[in-house]
């Protein structure tokens, strides 16, 4: 007779190594989004069209730390500790934090449909575009409410892709090079678990 081990909880996973590596993320996340925030509210004062080209950062922190360790959830906790550390640094205060939240929860769209158990490269540009025409559809309902030229919002919405899918190139490429110095090692999950079985723990009789 055996028993199939219980599958961990998110909670069990989120042990205090991956917490604190993904606060260490969190806080570096902050330093590279922090300009891009008083860059963004200038450009939406002068430029507005340009302003999509930058958004993109916002997927930096949590495509660093999905490709890291490759775990359910992992996007909107780090994206929402970079929130959380740019907000007293921001004119924005703790409005700062939702857009995080809410490009965390987009991030985790496409990898929540396989149930976590499918990694490969191309499913993170997937979560770029997801991430990019939600934030497209929300600031399109905005500008539309402002009377804005429609080819503002198109060129927007489309520099909001494009700016997603660079930023997550460059977070893979950052999170090759943590991978490399060993960051991760004995925390991170296997690409594809699709396939993978729960190893049966022997009981005696």
């Amino acid at each position: 007779m055996a028993i199939r081990a219980p599958r961990e909880s998110l909670m069990k996973k989120l042990s205090t190594r991956l917490l604190l590596t993904c606060a260490a993320i969190g806080v570096a996340g902050a330093v590279v989004c922090l300009p891009t925030i008083y860059l963004s509210l200038g450009l939406l004062g002068i430029a507005p069209p340009f302003y999509g080209f930058i958004v993109g950062v916002h997927v930096f922190p949590g495509v660093i730390a999905q490709s890291l360790f490759r775990r359910g959830g992992i996007a909107l906790v780090t994206a929402t500790l970079t929130g959380l550390a740019c907000a007293p640094f921001s004119p924005m205060g703790i409005g700062t934090i939702a857009p995080y939240v809410f490009v965390g929860l987009l991030q985790e769209i496409p990898f929540a449909v396989t149930l976590y158990r499918y990694w490969r490269g191309w499913v993170y540009y997937l979560a770029a575009v997801i991430a990019g025409l939600g934030i497209g559809g929300v600031l399109f309902v905005v500008l539309a409410s402002q009377h804005a030229a429609f080819w503002v919002q198109l060129v927007q919405s489309g520099a909001f892709v494009v700016s997603l899918l660079a930023f997550t190139a460059i977070g893979r490429v950052v999170a090759s090079g943590l991978q490399r110095a060993g960051v991760g090692r004995g925390v991170a999950l296997p690409v594809d678990r699709r396939h993978r079985r729960v190893p049966a723990v022997p009981t005696t009789a």
